[in-house]
């Protein structure tokens, strides 16, 4: 069972239950200044206008800083800050001095799913390692590998890195990992989703340094991970937050609209004609975000558009300062990156599975969640009616019928004419 930790709050995104399993767990902090994060880290902090830790953070930063190994079930775009304060700590206070040549040897080393995700965790560590000596590479598929090459041989503190691309540079005795103090595998479900999960144990293996600090960090939690986390941490704690504890402490109203796929748009413009906060909205492509986001601009919505790792900043910045109510994006553009204040999230196009459904909801915190759904959603209809009744939310007859019409291997007929 897990041990109940102390409410903390936030006041922009409402309280937050956390929960912990282990044996001496550090006490949560209130603030940053409970720790010694040391000055540069202090000062990168005051910088990024970053005055007080998320509740996430009351409970990683101790853990982290007192080097215990962490398995932390968590909502998407709120595992980095959670992991890289005390590595970025511990960096700055031994002051490791980066070796030139090959193979490189990093002291940490954080492993993410996708050059996107890559990059995103790469903004973050340049902002908190601001004017400081630490070095550091980050290595991905899909771009020339002489250049990453080149940039290891100058040596390297930390590395972040796709398991794919690091595993081929490993191969070519490029990268040796026997010096990694600090570990981090990031999005442990989406490494199970890709088939990395046997590219990560190996690189696991690798990191053979005796007192070696680990931290996982995935937005569910599969029987897979968490044998993953079982071999490679000792005396580790577990931590979740929200839905990492069960459905039913999640605080968002969750609103299914059936409709069809030719009205879809039209239902999206109907939904925001009564909305006034900030709005993400999902789709399942990059051609689509486009096409979407200036159908609504021409209907004189404020929105824009986030579609990948070379996506427009300023963007994303007038949507944080709420200068743009809606943001059209894809799961993997925004993956990573932490948005507060979003009263709504919706699934212009629904995901395909369940988890990607709830890390994707999981954004609006206490605001709520709605989901276009079509005839071809019904793969999913099944765990959305779970979802829906362990978060003891309405569950409309129609989806009943729907989850008896794949049930018995009917075939639901794709509504024309706005029926529904």
């Amino acid at each position: 069972m897990f041990s109940e930790g102390n409410p903390v709050y936030d006041a922009k995104s409402h309280k937050l239950p956390i929960r912990t399993q282990g044996e001496n767990v550090p006490t949560p902090i209130k603030a940053f200044s409970d720790v010694d994060l040391g000055p540069m880290l202090v000062n990168n902090l005051k910088l990024a206008r970053c005055d007080r830790p998320t509740p996430l953070q009351c409970y990683t930063l101790p853990l982290g800083l007192a080097k215990r190994d962490l398995m932390a079930c968590v909502p998407t775009g709120s595992s980095t800050s959670a992991y890289l304060f005390p590595i970025i700590y511990h960096l700055f206070k031994n002051k490791p001095e980066p070796q030139r040549g090959t193979p490189a040897l990093p002291t940490a080393l954080i492993v993410a799913p996708s050059r996107e995700v890559v990059y995103n965790i790469r903004v973050q560590v340049n902002k908190f390692t601001y004017r400081s000596t630490i070095k550091t590479i980050s290595i991905f598929g899909g771009t020339d590998p002489q250049k990453q090459k080149k940039l290891l041989s100058h040596g390297c503190n930390l590395l972040i890195a796709t398991p794919g691309r690091l595993h081929d540079l490993i191969e070519q005795s490029l990268v040796d990992l026997k010096n990694v103090e600090y570990l981090v595998v990031d999005e442990g479900d989406r490494m199970l989703d890709m088939g990395f999960l046997p590219e990560v144990s190996k690189i696991c293996e690798l990191c053979s340094f005796k007192d070696r600090h680990t931290s996982i960090f995935s937005s569910t939690n599969p029987q897979e991970v968490q044998k993953l986390a079982t071999n490679n941490m000792k005396n580790f704690v577990y931590l979740s937050v929200g839905r990492g504890g069960g459905t039913q402490e999640m605080a968002i109203k969750q609103n299914i609209v059936r409709t069809s796929h030719y009205e879809k748009e039209n239902k999206l413009k109907e939904i925001m004609e009564n909305e006034k906060g900030k709005t993400l909205v999902f789709v399942a492509t990059k051609q689509r975000a486009i096409h979407l986001c200036r159908s609504l601009y021409d209907g004189h919505y404020s929105c824009g558009q986030l579609i990948g790792k070379n996506h427009n900043d300023q963007v994303l910045e007038d949507f944080k300062a709420g200068k743009i109510q809606i943001l059209v994006t894809t799961d993997v553009a925004i993956r990573n990156l932490e948005i507060s204040d979003i009263k709504h999230v919706i699934n212009f196009d629904l995901p395909r599975n369940i988890e990607d459904y709830l890390q994707r909801i999981e954004r609006a915190k206490n605001g709520v969640a709605t989901s276009l759904y079509i005839e071809r959603n019904s793969g999913l209809v099944k765990d959305l009616i779970s979802v829906l009744e362990e978060s003891k939310q309405k569950v409309e007859g129609w989806l009943y019928s729907a989850n008896q019409t794949r049930k018995y291997g009917g075939q639901e007929r794709e509504m024309e004419e706005g029926e529904g």
